[in-house]
């Protein structure tokens, strides 16, 4: 009797094993054929040659861009870099409730986001980024209570950023740039607690202040709101954030001054406040965030001196200061930042000589001191920044004397832009050497003597003007025969 008990549960559980694997099968098959009806809709669908009826069983193994789970139903659809396009309309949802992860990143899918996608409701990533979809946001997303990562950038969406994805208490990742998107940021965000990056960047209608709802964030990490038309002044509370790493608010309507309380940002990187109207001073105490490696406050209506604590930012890698109204001399010690890579302190008023200690750079590959009032000589040390690409020092109006020959060991430079300056003597013959120039601005009023023929040499040259100075040109020069015909 027992033996016959044990017999039937040994029959019974072979069967349900067998049950299981007919469900199993049954349900990627039934996966496999909503996959092929969407693939008929679409256009390029070469790259999906191995979505068939004939591999209808493998396709947790064999089909590109399908990952399955150990019951074998699918996990994770990611068709990024396809160049795909289609719309999402004929997607059967319900039919993929186990999947994770949707990325169609970077393809050319048209049409609406459909409300149906709140039908994947184990969905932890969904990435539909730098596609053509229009239309508003599905409010119906809200409803994908375990999504982390939500990416709908570089699209054409518009609306307001719908309320309920305020109840997406596990998202970490909300990015949301370069769209049409409009009306205010909702307050109800501050609900997120687990938002690491916040990228809102370049929806132009969104407006509004900068609400005081990021300062309540505190695991942020990035915020991009730049390239909108955001008002009020930058929170103080931002300084809290002490995980930030990023910060971009370029091109807004900012007023006021620059809060001291974001040099409590000891983790910050990159800092980006331009194209605004803040004004004031550049804080002293931005030197203390020694983990800047860009600083961009260009375009705005700053005043005063070019702070010196900030030779202390030595990883600094980008500095932008121009287009303010800062006075005063340029510090001798920014040569200490010698990983600086672009410099700009260009349309201010900043005085004195070009210092030497700025021939110290080994990194350097833009200098930018145009429109100032700088006076004295151009530095023959330059010559030694091999890596500039692009200098400028044009309109300071007191820089004299001769150009210095030894630009001409710059082999990397393309842009030369010396012009509305009070530089005499002749153009240096040596020119003709530094063959990666495309740009040789030298209008003046003192240079003197022939225009050397060597800038024949120049193959890349795209732009030159000699005008407007004391120059002998000579018909029979088949260089300037060409140029001025």
């Amino acid at each position: 009797m027992a033996t016959s008990q044990i017999l039937c549960f040994v029959i019974h559980i072979l069967l349900l094993f067998s049950l299981s694997l007919e469900t199993t099968e049954t349900s990627e098959r039934r996966e496999g054929r909503a996959l092929l009806k969407w693939k008929n809709t679409l256009s390029n669908i070469h790259v999906l040659h191995s979505w068939s009826i004939v591999n209808l069983d493998n396709i947790c193994w064999n089909w590109t861009g399908i990952n399955c789970n150990n019951v074998g139903v699918v996990s994770e659809i990611t068709l990024d870099n396809f160049n795909l396009s289609g719309t999402l309309e004929s997607f059967d949802f319900v039919s993929f409730p186990n999947i994770t992860r949707f990325s169609l990143d970077n393809n050319s899918f048209t049409g609406s986001i459909p409300r149906e996608i709140e039908l994947l409701t184990n969905l932890r990533v969904l990435n539909l980024g730098e596609n053509h979809l229009y239309g508003s946001i599905p409010s119906t997303i809200g409803n994908l209570t375990s999504l982390s990562s939500l990416y709908l950038y570089s699209n054409m969406l518009q609306g307001n950023i719908p309320d309920t994805l305020c109840k997406l208490h596990s998202l970490e990742n909300l990015y949301l740039s370069t769209n049409n998107l409009s009306g205010q940021i909702p307050q109800c965000l501050e609900n997120i607690t687990s938002l690491r990056y916040f990228y809102l960047s370049a929806n132009i209608m969104l407006e509004g202040n900068i609400l005081g709802i990021l300062c309540k964030l505190y695991l942020l990490e990035g915020i991009d709101l730049s390239k909108n038309t955001l008002s009020g002044v930058i929170p103080p509370c931002l300084g809290n954030l002490t995980s930030l790493r990023f910060l971009f608010l370029s091109n807004n309507t900012l007023q006021g001054n620059i809060s001291k309380t974001i040099c409590k940002v000891h983790s910050l990187e990159n800092l980006d406040l331009s194209w605004n109207t803040l004004s004031g001073l550049v804080p002293q105490c931005l030197g203390d965030i020694t983990t800047l490696k860009y600083l961009y406050l260009y375009s705005n209506m700053l005043q005063g001196n070019i702070p010196e604590t900030l030779c202390k930012l030595y990883v600094l890698q980008g500095l932008n200061l121009s287009n303010n109204t800062l006075s005063g001399l340029i510090p001798q010690c920014l040569g200490n930042l010698t990983s600086l890579g672009y410099l700009s302190l260009s349309s201010n008023k900043l005085q004195g000589n070009i210092p030497k200690t700025l021939c110290k750079f080994r990194s350097l590959w833009n200098l930018d001191l145009s429109s100032n009032c700088l006076s004295g000589m151009v530095p023959q040390c330059l010559g030694n920044v091999t890596s500039l690409k692009f200098l400028y020092l044009k309109s300071n109006m007191q820089l004299h004397e001769n150009i210095p020959g030894a630009l001409c060991k710059l082999h990397s430079l393309q842009n030369l832009d010396l012009s509305n300056n009070i530089l005499g003597g002749p153009i240096p013959q040596c020119l003709g050497n530094v063959t990666s120039l495309r740009y040789l601005y030298l209008q003046s009023k003192m240079l003197q003597e022939n225009i050397p023929r060597s800038l024949c040499n120049l193959h890349s040259l795209e732009g030159l003007n000699l005008a407007n100075n004391m120059l002998e040109v000579t018909r029979s020069d088949t260089f300037i025969q060409q140029q001025f015909g």
